[in-house]
């Protein structure tokens, strides 16, 4: 489970720009599986930096969403 975690991390936030919804998907089964990874004592680092790439790539997934609803709203308000 932890070397998954970490695998889907690194494919999540290396993937963003071209896997777009499988990066999501990625990230999710990241963050899924390092929490359960972070339970055997052995290769707990994998499953935290797993986790953690996971967590980073939902925030640049939702700041990339909102940057660009308000950016959406500035040009409809300039065209109008």
């Amino acid at each position: 489970m932890s070397i998954t975690s970490f695998i889907l991390g690194i494919i999540s936030l290396v993937g963003l720009p071209f896997l777009k919804g499988g990066a999501i998907l990625a990230a999710l089964l990241a963050i899924i599986f390092g929490i359960k990874g972070r339970r055997s004592e052995e290769k707990r680092s994998y499953a935290n930096i797993g986790l953690t790439l996971g967590v980073i790539t939902i925030a640049i997934i939702i700041i990339g969403l909102v940057v660009g609803l308000i950016a959406f709203q500035n040009v409809i308000r300039i065209l109008e």
